[in-house]
């Protein structure tokens, strides 16, 4: 609503109660009420001017009580209504335009007042600019989280905020405003960028941010909104999800190199030993064959070694057969250690190598966890194919730990990390005294 024109109207209406009747309005002649009522007061002007009435004549009355109906409009007061007679006169047509201008000016005022106040709640930045790309405002949230009064930000180029470091952001952000983001659709956002807002304090905090046009009630450009989102909790998470990662192939390296040294670097030295004996034995004698066949024994051993170690690693089933064939062998080989019931599907899983090599490992960590850490005697294994998605159920009958416990050790949050990177759906319980159970789902595709 154009204050100018409703200024102009209590002063031509004031003019007129006045008794000044040569004062007149410049409008456009549309179905904007504004337009309605400046319409015949020019006329009503006219016929003023023409006819002025009488000292104790109604109409300047009239008059006066349209000045003072409209200048409560102005002061936000929309309670006085002007009475409007059966006469049908240029004076009624006034006074239901200015009717007409309360209502639609209340709606306006409920309407700004909403958005306002829902502008002000969400807890993202947003900032609004002109097609120059000059910030206009800033809710309460710019602010709060970075910790200035709104006139700081106020006619600053909104380019200048983002991470100074990242020249090639603030480029394209710059070029994007500077074009009025021709190369984006009328109703959507210029895409989701990531940059590094600074508070008062210096604090570097992450930020993701879509670029959004702003268009009038003809969807011509009149600016852009930013919204700002916080993504310090997300990019913490990474961080640790990339410690716990760093942590497992550190855990994974010292197991292997003890392994090569415990068993198999034992084994070969004991071969070297022996081989270097035989070198000194004379071939006829009863302890040469002896000590050959140690040796003998000794190889098959230290290759048994390499293929336990080979199969930690990287299963040549799970290569070369996929999740299915890779379960049964695992399962098969610690039979002999516990006793593991397993119900697994054998229709085709339509699963990338990357996501087979996941549920293996899950499976795996979840089955070693219960073996060394909770002395489970019982593991219960099953894998269904339901609605073109894969539902696997594991559980045992250990001694279970707290869920909520933060010392439980990195299996745990290797399981968890892995179904994250999953996207799988999951339920993981644990009580102590009643094992661990572990259900999950992945796509079948």
């Amino acid at each position: 609503m154009n204050s100018k024109l409703i200024l102009n109207i209590v002063e031509l209406s004031k003019a007129l109660s006045d008794g000044n009747y040569s004062q007149r309005i410049i409008t456009d002649y549309d179905e904007n009420p504004l337009n309605q009522i400046i319409t015949h007061l020019n006329a009503l002007a006219d016929k003023l001017l023409i006819n002025p009435p009488k000292v104790d004549d109604r109409e300047a009355m009239q008059i006066e009580h349209f000045t003072n109906t409209i200048s409560s409009y102005a002061c936000s007061d929309f309670t006085n209504k002007l009475p409007i007679s059966k006469n049908a006169t240029i004076l009624d047509a006034i006074a239901t335009g200015i009717n007409l201008l309360g209502e639609e000016l209340e709606q306006t005022t409920i309407s700004r007042d909403y958005f306002s106040n829902i502008y002000d709640a969400v807890s993202e930045i947003l900032i609004i600019t002109d097609v120059s790309g000059k910030i206009l405002d800033v809710n309460a949230a710019t602010e709060k989280l970075l910790l200035h009064q709104k006139k700081k930000f106020i006619n600053r180029n909104v380019v200048g905020l983002l991470d100074p470091k990242n020249k090639l952001l603030k480029e394209e952000i710059s070029n994007k405003i500077k074009k009025g983001c021709k190369d984006c659709s009328i109703c959507s956002n210029c895409g989701v960028f990531e940059t590094i807002l600074f508070d008062k304090a210096g604090k570097a905090i992450p930020f993701s941010f879509i670029l959004s046009k702003i268009r009038d009630g003809n969807s011509q450009h009149e600016g852009f909104l930013l919204i700002f989102r916080d993504i310090s909790e997300q990019k913490n998470k990474k961080i640790n999800d990339l410690k716990i990662i760093i942590a497992e192939q550190e855990k994974e390296r010292n197991r292997i190199a003890n392994d090569l040294h415990d068993s198999l670097g034992q084994e070969l030295n004991a071969i070297k030993i022996f081989l270097h004996t035989l070198t000194l034995m004379d071939p006829t004698d009863p302890n040469f064959k002896k000590t050959l066949e140690t040796c003998q024994s000794l190889s098959n051993k230290s290759i048994e070694s390499i293929r336990e170690i080979s199969f930690d690693i990287m299963p040549r089933s799970l290569k070369e057969g996929g999740l299915i064939y890779a379960l049964d062998e695992i399962i098969t080989k610690l039979n002999s250690v516990c006793n593991i019931s397993c119900s697994i599907t054998h229709k085709p899983l339509n699963l990338n190598t990357e996501n087979q090599i996941l549920i293996f490992r899950i499976i795996q960590e979840f089955i070693n966890n219960s073996l060394r850490h909770t002395s489970g005697s019982q593991i219960s294994l099953t894998l269904t194919i339901i609605k073109k998605r894969i539902h696997i159920l594991i559980k045992d009958n250990g001694s279970g730990f707290k869920m909520n416990d933060e010392t439980k050790g990195n299996g745990i949050h290797n399981i968890i990390s892995r179904l994250t990177l999953l996207k799988a759906e999951y339920e993981f319980n644990s009580e102590l005294g009643k094992g661990t159970k572990l259900s999950f789902s992945v796509p079948n595709e």
